[in-house]
């Protein structure tokens, strides 16, 4: 399954329209799902599905498209989204390099909540949260805000950060190995990591950063209590 990243549109790709894309070379193997002509689909998109999947091997894409390649799947509508208890594991020894040319290890945001948000440039959605984000960083010298781009030319993101106007690092993981590490499947996603650097929350999908339901468990997560410890995230709704 392909993330759709047209804005408004939230489904899969069908593998054709992945391959037909590809040839042309005009951008990523990324498009909306609502321009899939209602007759291709049913027992007839399954055989067709069936065919590309082969003619995707041979072309070398398959390796793009599949879990293991990192191929994202469609994020949740910002309205929908919210952030989660972590259930997976924690990667250590995270380092990458940022757009800045400076060498960024993660550990040396030791004894502060870190926000790390994956994305690409060619997301749509990823676009309108970056902006959101930020403005919640702004208020929040507590935290610290780090934006991954996911397996991108580093001209592009230099340029995409400077279009949005973007002031925090960015980091380039262009081999995608962290987002891998972290178990990213989808774009955008954000992780909270509390003052150990153990992953709290995640959230697959755009989240709205201007509402309490997004902000208040990292609020909390980032608060010291009475003797001076970090809080964690306990309820599971957050």
């Amino acid at each position: 399954m392909i993330a759709s990243t047209a804005p408004g549109c939230r489904g899969p790709l069908t593998l054709s329209q992945a391959l037909s894309q590809h040839r042309r070379r005009t951008g990523p193997v990324f498009r909306c799902a609502a321009e899939v002509a209602p007759a291709a689909r049913g027992r007839g998109a399954s055989r067709l599905q069936r065919r590309d999947l082969l003619r995707l091997f041979a072309a070398g894409l398959l390796v793009e498209l599949l879990p293991g390649g990192f191929g994202p799947v469609a994020p949740a509508a910002a309205s929908e989204t919210r952030l989660r208890p972590w259930s997976g594991t924690s990667p250590t020894g995270v380092a990458l390099d940022a757009t800045t040319g400076a060498r960024v290890a993660l550990d040396d945001a030791r004894g502060r909540t870190v926000i790390l948000h994956f994305f690409a440039t060619w997301c749509g959605p990823c676009r309108a949260e970056l902006v959101l984000l930020q403005e919640f960083a702004d208020r929040r010298d507590d935290l610290i805000t780090l934006a991954v781009d996911v397996g991108e030319v580093d001209a592009r993101v230099k340029r995409f950060a400077g279009e949005i106007g973007w002031r925090r690092p960015v980091l380039l993981d262009r081999d995608r190995a962290v987002a891998r590490a972290f178990g990213v499947s989808a774009l955008p996603t954000t992780i909270v990591l509390d003052a150990t650097l153990t992953p709290r929350l995640i959230a697959e999908g755009d989240l709205d950063w201007r509402t309490t339901a997004v902000t208040d468990p990292i609020v909390t997560l980032a608060t010291p209590t009475p003797d001076g410890r970090r809080q964690a995230c306990i309820d599971a709704t957050c």
